[in-house]
């Protein structure tokens, strides 16, 4: 049996991807010798059974299948997964050494077929009609498929069913045709949801989206064992708290699945979910992680900003009912992706009055409030990890087999983890931690040149409109000049023609309604159902026009990432809804000056600390102020320590000089030996700072006083560029090192 699958052995990470059940790899001649081979792995689903055959000539394709899987020919499933079992975890997860694939190609005959355990034994005979139309009904209830016959004919030419009872054969005929209960009417050799090759003109990968559930445990090490817990940047959000980046080592990283999505591109009318017997997983020891910790404050500050801009509002709000209506959030477990796009074809593809489309829109954008909010947030937070992720592929140049991510909720918000996806790791994430400089610079770059949001849309105007029924009307008519066709589908292109006006209109009646463009994958699954396969050549031109006017990129301004790789899915965000609200986004967190009053982000930043804070102000006043108090208490027990450095300002007068007495005393009292203070008196030291962890510092005007962070008109700015930031934490260093030590209250005397 190693033949079969020696030819493939991956990694980390990247073997779970790759060896996702039924999902195909076409291989390149450089790969293997015959150019057009495939691969796949199988782990088949509850409720079936599964044979393989090593050499399937056509003699044996064209045998009934209960003679294949009976005359000996074809081995059962489970032998092909005797493999070494590396670990098991609990009951339910299976860690194999190496993973069998089955390899496809015209030289390789291999054959694979996947049969429901009760439809087989109705075709030996051994149970009724009426127990196999039970267990075909009972299949179509669970989307899941009763027959799925894998050869690399089938591959290549499939024939299946619309509704995913046969997943794909090689028969041109339906094998379920005489006991399915989904079949409108009796009688007759032809079932209408049963669709040929000739048909389509689509293979395995054209039809199927193949995604695995894949869920991410991560295990954050606590005390002794963690090597490295270190801040590395803090961006802000005008002027706020932002976006805190981590690096973390190590973390131990379990990815596994249980169940495959079938996401059809085009022809199949409804998503398959297999659930299997077995969990299949990856484990990740000791890698490293950027753990991106996003506000929850700065967010909901973010959404109400979003919401002035309308263009923007209106894409996020859009996505944001679709995405409720998918239950796709990280933390719901049943997730519904296609339902979305069904109710999109059916406002797009169908004939439907313009009350029952206005209703089905404000339908999905009227969703619960709560689950709407969430849903908004979430489609933002997925916008920052594809710019980050994508940032460090490109500066790296590495890809999701080196380095992936995992978006996971938190209190209020979500965190985006970062991971080097292999055991060990590989070393790339330490190097940035080592060279803050770089991240930085990788992090900025991202913000920068973003486009304006009315440049992220379709300019679904007049023209645009008009151009896409002039080439349907050209298209139609060049090909009623063409004796070539045969006169029945002369016949049918007044119908196409009438078809593709009316998507035409309904496009036009979404964006009057709701100011967004319908996403290339419910304009292709349209285009699919009006014009046939075997025509599809002939309307070359008309397709291609549909989908280069509506993109089909989820895009993040400079990088443009194509969907099928994204990890929170099965998740579908086209390029308009990221970038629309990327503008906003980045003009806040290029905004490095603070909004007043100053009193709520200088209390906010002084929370991030974990390490250190460090303070110089001309005057001390913090009477009134018990939030800042509670603040640096809250800094202190995450483990930072205090240094206040001190001007001579507060010995100006009276006043100024029993205020930083009493100020002092309350400092003492309530962090103890967590705050260090110091006095300079060698010149008149003006300056006010606050550097936190040495990642950022905070420059302005303000003293540390209650009118200066409530009622003073002051400025203040924040600096996270790492050499700026390190070259303040080093004069502060100088100043500090100069000052006198202040132990007590009573100290406080200007030197003589």
């Amino acid at each position: 049996m190693s033949t079969v699958y020696s030819y493939y052995s991956r990694q980390g990470l990247a073997a779970l991807y790759a060896f996702t059940p039924f999902k195909i790899i076409f291989t390149s001649p450089s790969v293997q010798s015959v150019g057009d081979a495939t691969i796949m792995t199988f782990w088949y689903p509850k409720g079936t059974i599964g044979f393989f055959c090593e050499n399937a000539d056509a003699q044996l394709l064209s045998k009934p299948v209960q003679k294949i899987v009976s005359d000996g020919k074809c081995k059962h499933f489970r032998e092909l997964w005797r493999v070494p079992l590396r670990e098991k975890i609990g009951d339910k997860i299976y860690i194999y050494r190496e993973f069998p694939a089955i390899r496809f190609s015209s030289q390789d005959k291999k054959y694979v077929i996947i049969i429901n355990r009760t439809f087989l034994e109705y075709l030996k005979g051994k149970v009724s009609e009426d127990k196999a139309r039970e267990a075909i009904e009972n299949s179509y209830k669970r989307s899941s498929f009763v027959l799925a016959e894998f050869s690399y004919e089938s591959v290549n030419r499939p024939n299946f069913c619309r509704l995913g009872i046969v997943l794909l054969t090689h028969r041109q005929s339906c094998p379920l045709i005489n006991v399915c209960p989904r079949r409108p009417s009796r009688g007759g050799s032809r079932c209408p949801y049963f669709v040929t090759w000739s048909n389509t003109k689509e293979s395995y990968a054209g039809l199927y989206k193949v995604v695995a559930d894949v869920k991410i445990r991560l295990r954050q090490f606590t005390g002794s064992k963690v090597k490295v817990l270190k801040t590395l940047l803090i961006l802000p959000y005008k002027g706020k708290p932002f976006l805190e980046v981590l690096f973390v080592d190590p973390v131990n990283v379990l990815a596994y699945y249980n169940a495959v999505n079938f996401l059809p591109k085009k022809f199949v009318d409804r998503m398959l979910r297999i659930k299997f017997d077995k969990t299949l997983g990856i484990r990740l020891y000791m890698t490293s992680a950027l753990r991106i910790k996003l506000s929850g404050k700065a967010l909901e500050e973010l959404l109400q900003d979003l919401m002035k801009n309308s263009l923007a509002w209106s894409w996020l709000g859009f996505k944001a009912g679709l995405l409720a209506i998918a239950k796709a959030l990280p933390e719901e477990d049943k997730h519904a992706p296609l339902l979305p796009w069904t109710r999109l074809e059916h406002l797009l593809c169908h004939k439907i009055s313009d009350n029952a489309r206005r209703n089905a829109i404000e339908k999905i954008l009227n969703g619960d409030p709560t689950i709407m909010r969430k849903a908004m947030k979430f489609i933002v937070v997925h916008t920052l990890a594809h710019m980050i992720i994508l940032g460090l592929w490109s500066h790296l140049g590495l890809s999701g087999d080196e380095l992936s991510y995992v978006i996971l909720p938190r209190d209020e918000s979500y965190d985006i983890w970062v991971f080097e996806a292999a055991s060990g790791g590989y070393g790339f994430l330490k190097y940035l931690a080592e060279h803050r400089e770089i991240l930085y610079c990788i992090i900025s770059n991202i913000f920068h040149n973003v486009l304006q949001p009315n440049q992220c849309v379709v300019p679904l105007d007049a023209n645009t409109l008009s151009m896409l029924r002039n080439i349907v009307s050209a298209t139609i008519a060049s090909l009623r000049q063409t004796s070539s066709l045969p006169p029945q589908d002369i016949q049918r292109l007044d119908s196409i023609q009438h078809q593709l006006e009316m998507l035409i209109k309904n496009i036009e009646s979404l964006y009057s309604i709701s100011n967004v463009t319908p996403h290339s994958y419910t304009i292709n699954r349209c285009l699919a159902h009006i014009i046939p396969g075997r025509l599809k050549e002939h309307f070359n031109k008309v397709i291609d026009k549909f989908m280069t006017t509506f993109s089909e990129f989820d895009g993040t301004i400079n990088y443009y990432f194509i969907e099928e790789g994204c990890i929170s899915g099965p998740f579908t965000q086209p390029f308009s809804v990221s970038c629309v609200i990327v503008k906003p986004i980045a003009d806040g967190v290029s905004q490095m000056s603070f909004e007043r009053p100053l009193r709520k982000p200088i209390i906010e930043w002084i929370e991030t600390a974990r390490s250190s804070i460090d303070i110089i102000t001309w005057v001390l006043s913090i009477d009134g102020l018990s939030d800042l108090i509670k603040a640096l208490k809250k800094a202190c027990s995450s483990g930072a320590k205090i240094r206040l450095l001190l001007g001579r300002g507060i010995f100006s007068d009276d006043n100024a000089y029993n205020s930083a007495i009493n100020s002092l005393k309350k400092l003492f009292q309530e962090l103890g030996n967590s705050i260090e203070v110091r006095l300079y008196d060698k010149g008149q030291l003006h300056a006010k700072m606050i550097i936190v962890d040495k990642v950022v510092v905070i420059q302005g005007s303000l003293n540390l006083t209650k009118a200066a962070l409530t009622s003073n008109v002051e400025t203040a700015q924040v600096i996270i560029d790492p050499e700026e930031v390190r070259r303040c934490a080093e004069e502060f260093d100088k100043l500090w090192n100069e000052a006198i030590a202040v132990k007590s209250p009573k100290g406080l005397k200007p030197r003589q």
